[in-house]
């Protein structure tokens, strides 16, 4: 079994270096952006001008797998040689680009699941903490 590196299909950088957050690709202000650390454990604050690559995988018996019967890609965020989170989605046809909704948690849980708020709470705590 490889490196972690070598099996992923896909490694890309979600940030880079430098201070705080407007040094990170793709801001705080954006949507995807916004709902991938939604569905995290952590804030991003701890991360900004941080190096965080993610990994995408396909995976088997995933519980969005079971729900929504398509494959299911997870991709997980590592900082630092640490794994500090990721997302899940479940992917339709052939090209495993074409994805389905808003991220999930990596366990298959939707934002609201996993922040115990509704989408418009979290979004306006989102914007006070982070701007647009």
């Amino acid at each position: 079994m490889g490196s972690l590196a070598q099996q992923s299909k896909e490694g890309r950088r979600l940030a880079h270096g430098g201070g705080g957050k407007s040094k990170l690709k793709g801001s705080t202000e954006t949507l995807p952006y916004h709902l991938t650390w939604g569905v995290q454990s952590v804030e991003p604050d701890m991360y900004f001008g941080k190096d965080i690559k993610v990994y995408r995988f396909t995976v088997k018996n995933h519980p969005l797998e079971k729900r929504y019967k398509v494959e299911t890609n997870v991709s997980i965020m590592i900082c630092e040689g640490q794994v500090i989170g990721g997302t899940s989605f479940p992917v339709q046809g052939k090209d495993e680009d074409v994805i389905m909704g808003a991220p999930y948690s990596l366990d298959g849980k939707t934002l609201e699941e996993v922040t115990q708020m509704s989408f418009k709470e979290w979004s306006e705590n989102w914007t006070v903490k982070y701007g647009n």
